[in-house]
């Protein structure tokens, strides 16, 4: 809802959504549970690079909570063998960071058991922040479980005010060149 006092409007929001600064303001969820059967704005991070996914869609196959998560299917091979999801948390501008964490869940579905990883990065101040301050990590004993990750903004960039994006990553380990599988992202939060 919008708060104007003298011209100057601000925004205040119900409990469980986040204030968005930018233009127009706006409040929006603070989780992404995949529960209305959208992938709520989650897409390939980047298009600019050959990576092993193609999609990312909405499943029932797989959930943490709720009956549905976001799917990613993969097919990795030779070099392709790391992959990101990003969201934007607004439609347009950014939240205050506030020294929040940020948290997902995540599983890894595949015939072929491999070490593989799983990370958070965020985006602040308009600079994207490659693998500092993930945290967790998945190995072959871990496939076919939840693993939850999550990443303390301030971990990241001390100081860090605005948060324009969350990116969950995902990456084969070791020697593996071929591998393919689906990968599972649930209950995404700002906390």
């Amino acid at each position: 809802m919008a708060i104007c006092t003298n011209s100057q409007c601000d925004i205040s929001c119900s409990p469980g959504y986040l204030a968005c600064f930018g233009n127009p303001k706006s409040c929006v969820s603070r989780t992404w549970g995949f529960e209305d059967g959208t992938t709520g704005g989650f897409g390939i991070q980047r298009t600019d690079l050959t990576m092993p996914i193609s999609a990312v869609t909405v499943s029932s196959a797989q959930h943490h909570s709720g009956s549905f998560s976001l799917a990613v299917p993969i097919v990795a091979h030779d070099t392709n063998i790391f992959w990101q999801v990003a969201v934007d948390v607004c439609p347009s501008g950014y939240v205050m960071a506030n020294s929040q964490t940020v948290t997902a869940w995540v599983r890894m579905e595949s015939a072929v058991a491999v070490p593989w990883t799983g990370s958070l990065g965020i985006a602040v101040d308009h600079v994207t922040y490659g693998d500092i301050g993930g945290t967790g990590t998945g190995t072959n004993t871990t496939l076919g479980q939840w693993m939850k990750i999550s990443l303390p903004i301030d971990g990241v960039v001390a100081g860090a005010t605005n948060l324009y994006k969350i990116i969950v990553r995902g990456g084969l380990a070791g020697e593996v060149l071929q591998w393919s599988g689906t990968m599972y992202i649930d209950d995404v939060t700002i906390q």
